[in-house]
């Protein structure tokens, strides 16, 4: 408050707040100082500060004073500078001050103060503020990009149904010679029987299982309109059983049913015949030096980016241990990379 100009005004507060305080104002004084305190934020601070340190000890007003302004009209000037005369027996001793309406004023006023302080601060300091502002950024940015990073990290393969009993198989071969220990995806050895076959044949807790060979380099693929590249994957027809890939044509049990049939996704069917209802066509695939024919018997969605196990043109896994000695052209060693993966029955480990 200006001590100069509003000198009166001061004294005439303090007065009123010490009546209020010691319980000896009335109901016109009260509104009078409710008035005050609408007119100036600063004085309803005041208020607000000294009823909170002597709350307890207010005294109430008595019955007699009510009934001694009951037929009373007081007038109350509002906070839009306003009057309006209201029967006193209206009023009531406020026990709680300020009202909602003071509380948020003084919350808006304390709110712009302390924006017209830092807004200060920055245009004094304006090289520090914005090394501050960057650095805030540029923390924020990062950790956002982090928190996303890990969120897509941790969200690979769990779209499937059966996430949590799918398991790719390792074999361990020890150390030796001061190597240290190396995991196979794939075993083979005297015996035919491979490692999924035989453990669903041996492990009571397995329910299923699926071989997948891996794409090695690309394939020359050609139909009646185009001839491309592609990556050519086998699997079991087990395959999409124990996988959640949706089918957009063609059906789970059909799909890898014969040797020469193949699975293309939604993106390259479009891509080979122009739309991606391609059930039924024929496409040539080179492998090693000759053209196969193959015969298209599902289409399936395009594989989701948070995938491990993706294929562009899948074909029957026994189609490639029949042929494998076709995948090697003159000295070209062909890498053959295959995985297992099987299913445990539900809550198993």
């Amino acid at each position: 408050m200006n001590s100069g100009r509003h000198k009166d005004i001061d004294q005439r507060f303090l007065l009123l707040l010490e009546k209020k305080m010691t319980g000896k104002a009335n109901l016109i004084e009260l509104a009078e100082l409710d008035s005050m305190a609408n007119a100036d934020p600063e004085i309803q601070y005041v208020v607000e500060t000294v009823y909170q340190l002597w709350k307890k000890q207010l005294p109430r007003l008595t019955n007699a004073v009510i009934q001694k302004v009951a037929n009373e009209e007081v007038p109350i000037q509002q906070h839009r500078k306003r009057y309006a005369l209201l029967p006193a027996n209206q009023h009531r001793y406020r026990a709680s001050i300020p009202p909602k309406k003071l509380t948020w004023f003084k919350n808006n006023v304390m709110i712009k103060s302390y924006l017209k302080i830092a807004i200060r601060n920055l245009q004094k300091q304006r090289v520090i503020a914005l090394i501050n502002v960057l650095g805030l950024s540029v923390g924020i940015a990062c950790f956002i990009l982090l928190l996303l990073f890990s969120a897509n990290e941790f969200s690979f393969d769990k779209f499937h149904k059966n996430a949590a009993d799918i398991y790719r198989a390792y074999v361990w071969n020890d150390s030796w010679n001061g190597q240290p220990e190396i995991g196979y995806t794939d075993f083979s050895g005297p015996n035919p029987i491979s490692m999924g076959e035989a453990m669903k044949k041996n492990l009571p807790g397995i329910t299923d299982y699926v071989r997948i060979q891996l794409p090695w380099g690309e394939n020359l693929i050609r139909t009646d309109k185009t001839t491309t590249r592609v990556s050519l994957s086998f699997a079991d027809p087990s395959f999409f059983s124990v996988f959640t890939f949706p089918l957009k044509y063609g059906s789970v049990s059909s799909a890898l049913h014969n040797l020469n049939d193949i699975v293309l996704t939604e993106s390259r069917a479009k891509q080979l015949f122009g739309n991606d209802d391609a059930i039924g066509k024929i496409i040539q695939i080179q492998v090693g030096t000759a053209f196969l024919p193959f015969t298209v018997r599902a289409v399936a969605q395009d594989m989701p980016s948070n995938s491990t196990v993706r294929f562009d043109v899948l074909g029957n896994y026994q189609f490639a241990v029949s042929n494998n000695d076709k995948f090697t052209i003159g000295n070209n060693w062909h890498p053959t990379v295959r995985e297992t993966f099987v299913q445990l029955n539900h809550g198993d480990n």
